[in-house]
């Protein structure tokens, strides 16, 4: 019990944090708890707003995209094209990938093959997400030091991970086949995370008992938290578009606090002066992407482009952030650990 109370309180608060304790339990730990905003206007709204069902679900859905989805998709290039370290690294590459995304819908909007591509679109955000989190968790194993249990870690966090998203991608192949109903979906999927919930509280137990890594302990119950969100979004039968708000808040929080800490260390005093601009000047271009994405999905070519986009962010998103590859990485994370 001491162990539990030491770790929810995060142990010694001047070590092991990535930027401090607060700042790290609201928006590395625990985002999950964010993504119970979306829903809730949307059963709120549903009720007592009068409006139409689909119209309820337009207005939540474009208020994710404006404020969490898509600032969080262009900041990307904040590392990719506007650090000039990292972009002359492999100037060609930040250059000519995002054009041939681009080029790739060409084929996919005049062959009209878009709904194939989108059947195994959903399998590749949970998948980012993911690796996300892994990131996180290793830099927390790497400010205690910690060498130990590193493969029982990975198993058991990408274990669950990668059955939840199999699961859901069978279950979305079967459902667009009509080879199974939309209940027998949410059933097996509930039965499912489940299962996964408890065996992975046993294993952040086993972690609590050893005592050790109360930061690493700490993500680990923050994820298991998590789940618990996603079990109540399948218990409410969420519209899907509102269950991708519920499931995604917490991934796109999570990005956008590491890009603020990572600009502001990155580039300093600098970073005072132009972040809140390019901030402001993202939301307004997010807010017309989100519009004509929600309310015009008849014309094909706006969600393709919408979707490419987003693609492309899931692919470069795994290859700037290798800190063995990136001197300037280190350095940064190497003052945050001095100052942690």
């Amino acid at each position: 019990m001491d162990n539990i109370l030491n770790i929810l309180s995060g142990g010694n608060k001047n070590e092991g944090w990535i930027v401090g304790p607060t700042y790290d339990r609201l928006f590395f730990v625990f985002p999950w708890i964010f993504g119970i905003f979306f829903p809730l206007l949307y059963l709120v709204l549903h009720r007592y707003s009068g409006l139409s069902d689909d119209t309820t679900i337009k207005i939540v859905f474009f208020c994710y995209l404006t404020f969490l989805n898509l600032p969080h998709v262009y900041l990307t290039y904040i590392r990719s094209n506007f650090d000039a370290k990292e972009f002359y690294r492999r100037k060609n590459f930040h250059t000519w990938t995002p054009i041939l995304f681009l080029i790739s819908g060409i084929p996919i909007y005049f062959y009209d093959t878009h709904d194939l591509f989108f059947l195994f679109y959903p399998i590749l955000g949970p998948w980012h997400a993911m690796r996300q989190d892994w990131g996180f968790l290793k830099l927390y194993r790497l400010k205690y030091n910690e060498k130990d249990n590193e493969k029982l870690d990975y198993w058991f966090f990408h274990g669950q991970r990668i059955l939840i998203m199999l699961t859901f991608q069978i279950f979305h192949v079967l459902n667009y086949f009509k080879i199974t109903t939309r209940l027998s979906f949410f059933d097996n999927i509930l039965s499912v995370s489940l299962v996964l919930i408890i065996s992975f509280t046993i294993y952040v137990l086993f972690q609590v008992r050893k005592g050790l890594n109360h930061k690493k302990n700490l993500f680990l119950i923050g994820n298991s938290f998590g789940y618990l969100l996603l079990v109540w979004g399948i218990l409410l039968n969420l519209p899907p578009l509102i269950f991708i708000t519920l499931i995604g808040s917490y991934h796109d929080i999570q990005y956008q606090a590491w890009m603020n800490h990572y600009t502001k260390r990155r580039f300093g005093q600098k970073a005072n002066r132009y972040y809140p601009p390019v901030i402001k000047a993202l939301l307004v271009f997010s807010a017309i992407t989100a519009f004509s994405f929600v309310f015009f999905r008849d014309y094909r070519f706006i969600v393709i482009l919408h979707s490419l986009i987003v693609l492309f962010h899931y692919f470069i998103d795994g290859k700037i952030w290798k800190f063995s590859r990136s001197k300037e990485l280190s350095c940064t994370y190497s003052a945050d650990r001095a100052t942690a």
